[in-house]
Parts: C-alpha cells; structure tokens; sequence
C-alpha cells in the first residue's frame, strides 16, 4: 500500500509539472515546425480569392497605363468540389455492435441528425471542407453553448482557424490521436473572459498591462 501511495503521490507531482513554461515550450516546437507553412496557406487563400498579383508589379503596371488581369481558375475548381462535396454529403450514423442494439443504434442515430440539424452542422463542415481544399489544414470544433440556457445547453459546431490549431510535429494518425499536444491559441481575450476561465488568478489577471500579442512575439 505505501508503495503505491508513493507512485500516486510522483504521478501527481508529474501532472503538476506541467505548467506554463511547459505550454509555452511546446508550443514554440510546433509554431516553428509550422511558420513557414503559414505564409503559404496565407498565399493559397490569397490566390483563391483572386489576388494573384503583387502590389508592387501592380503599381508598376499602372504607371505604364496597364491594368492587372487575374484569370482565376482556381476558384471555379473551389466551387466545383465543395458542390460535390454538398450533393455527397452523409448523415452520421451508430451502428450496432449486434443485433439487441439495433434499437439504440437508431435512436442515437436519430439524436445525431438532430443535433447536426439544430447546430446548422452541415454548413460548418462544408465551410470546413472549404477551407481545407484551400489551404490543405483545417480543423472543426465542438461546444456547448450556455447562452439561453444554463442546465441545457446546445451543441454548436466552429471553424477553427488553421493560423491557431498547433499540433504536435510529426503526428502520423489522420486524426492526430497519437500526437502528445495540441495548442490552440486565441487572440484578443478582454480580462473579464480570463477571469472566468482562471477565477483563481484574478490578482494576477488584473495587472496584466494592456496590449496584443502576435505569434511572432
């Protein structure tokens, strides 16, 4: 029994290494294995958009009295396949292990279509699909939003900007399950939105200095 009593306590002396400066580390390997990926995807939406010029061979054009011509054939294709992707779509379903779960599996089948229903899922996990044909990396993320009710909240479904997913490098799963970290960094949080993530740090919340950071910072 000590014995185990010692190896429970160095787990939990473990889990509380795991702190800020660990966060932040971890964090770092991953921008870094990512940065340069960024100005890319960065120019992918860019191109699809249409803005496949440079500003300054635009200037130069216009001082000889030529307009810049962008012949996008890069959207068209966007277009092309999120409609296929629409026309193609599946509804979720729960398949039963054997047969005396056939029941279950058709309720949970029928709350799953509800639940994409009421969230506009299908919407968000076109709009998914979108952005990652752009780009080539794009995450969706669930909630529960507590807006209008507190003791039964909804599901909501999000894009979750690929400048801000930070998984670890050198994942091999197509879901990243094997990955140790995943860092999501959120900008432009207001205190009050810090503090009821953090109620316990509230002093030191207070004193953080007004500002923005950047990841480059």
């Amino acid at each position: 029994r000590k014995e185990k009593k010692k190896k429970e306590i160095a787990y939990k002396d473990k889990e509380k290494k795991i702190d800020a400066k660990k966060i932040l580390t971890d964090f770092q390997r991953a921008y870094e294995h990512k940065k340069e990926w960024l100005k890319e995807a960065e120019e992918d939406f860019k191109f699809a958009y249409g803005k496949q010029w440079e500003d300054g061979d635009v200037s130069d054009l216009a001082d000889v009295g030529v307009r810049a011509l962008t012949i996008n054939k890069i959207r068209p294709n966007i277009f092309l396949l999120t409609g296929l992707e629409s026309q193609n779509r599946t509804d979720f379903l729960a398949y039963p292990e054997g047969g005396e779960d056939s029941l279950a599996a058709n309720i949970v089948t029928s709350l799953l279509k509800n639940s994409i229903k009421n969230c506009d899922g299908d919407y968000r996990v076109s709009e998914q699909f979108e952005n990652g044909i752009t780009c080539g990396e794009c995450y969706i993320e669930p909630y529960l939003d507590y807006s209008y009710d507190l003791l039964n909240p909804k599901l909501k479904l999000k894009v979750a900007d690929f400048f801000s997913c930070f998984p670890e490098p050198g994942f091999q799963m197509y879901d990243m399950s094997d990955a140790e970290y995943f860092c999501k960094v959120t900008f432009d949080l207001i205190k009050d939105k810090l503090l009821q993530m953090f109620p316990d740090k509230e002093k030191e919340i207070k004193n953080i200095a007004v500002g923005k950071i950047d990841l480059q910072g």
